[in-house]
């Protein structure tokens, strides 16, 4: 049974209706998955009969949001930023400050009805456009935080600049070059509670450029809902958009001195693992160090 609201609902937090399975065949996404998803997203729902009024709060959402949480721009190429401005803005005036990741920053400012216009909508009785924000063209490349003030309302993004091209080499200048590779639950040191971590990644990093080599590879690392499956398959990611949490080093987090809750059940792991009561089996005990 088709829920064209449920449907459209699903776009709009990013989950496809749709799907292709690996002999090429499409298929429609059941309605209980669908529901599931939009549950776990946060966009209010019991059931299907739900949709309609859930598709029109995230329309408001949507249009309410200036920006974007991230953007991309390429090194060297214009960066034109979209910002969603309700017509009560039209005649206030803006202010962005562009703080890149080196620690400086740029600034402008002026009026809404400078920004050009890309389009127009009216939701909900409120006409709202979508207007471009003009960046400097000679961005470095990195992770900058924009902040963008108009009238009373604020917005910050996140810009990405990445470079067009990265080995720059020509075919003759090439050379051969040697890494490792390994799933990085395999890795343990001395200090491993049971599977590696990013801590122990780092270290292999490390002792792997110390002996000439230049890459280290690993299995993907993205995040999983354990709340609902212990498959701890890397080829079954719940997100692309998140690390894997399973592999962080709790002692690397930069609040962990400041709690010490945190500081006695590390310390009461790492005395196991140092008297063996923490003996590392042949398989990986994901749930158990989850719950860690």
């Amino acid at each position: 049974m088709k829920h064209p609201s449920l449907e459209n609902l699903a776009r709009l937090y990013g989950v496809n209706a749709t799907y292709v399975d690996a002999w090429g065949k499409r298929h429609a996404t059941s309605t209980e998955a669908l529901v599931r998803a939009l549950q776990l997203l946060g966009a209010g729902i019991r059931n299907a009969g739900d949709a309609p009024e859930a598709l029109r709060r995230r329309r408001q959402e949507c249009w309410r949001e200036m920006l974007e949480p991230v953007y991309v721009a390429w090194q060297g190429s214009p960066a034109a930023v979209p910002v969603r401005l309700p017509d009560e803005h039209s005649c206030d005036r803006w202010r962005w400050r562009l703080e890149f990741e080196a620690g400086d920053n740029v600034e402008a400012s002026g009026h809404a009805e400078s920004l050009p216009v890309r389009r127009r909508r009216e939701v909900e009785g409120v006409g709202y456009s979508v207007r471009l924000l003009d960046l400097p063209r000679d961005l470095p490349c990195g992770y900058h935080r924009l902040l963008f003030e108009i009238g009373e309302g604020q917005a910050e993004a996140l810009v990405i600049v990445a470079p067009r091209r990265f080995y720059a080499k020509t075919p003759t200048e090439r050379q051969r070059l040697w890494g490792v590779f390994l799933p990085l639950y395999a890795l343990h040191r001395a200090s491993s509670w049971g599977a590696g971590d990013f801590s122990d990644l780092e270290a292999l990093i490390e002792w792997t450029a110390a002996q000439g080599g230049s890459l280290v590879a690993t299995l993907p690392l993205l995040a999983t809902l354990w709340e609902l499956t212990d498959d701890p398959s890397p080829y079954h990611p719940a997100t692309r958009l998140f690390w894997n949490e399973f592999y962080l080093d709790p002692r690397q987090i930069p609040e962990f001195e400041s709690c010490a809750a945190a500081r006695d059940l590390v310390g009461t792991l790492d005395e196991q693992t140092r008297s063996g009561e923490r003996r590392r089996g042949p398989l990986i005990d994901y749930a158990g160090q989850m719950r860690f």
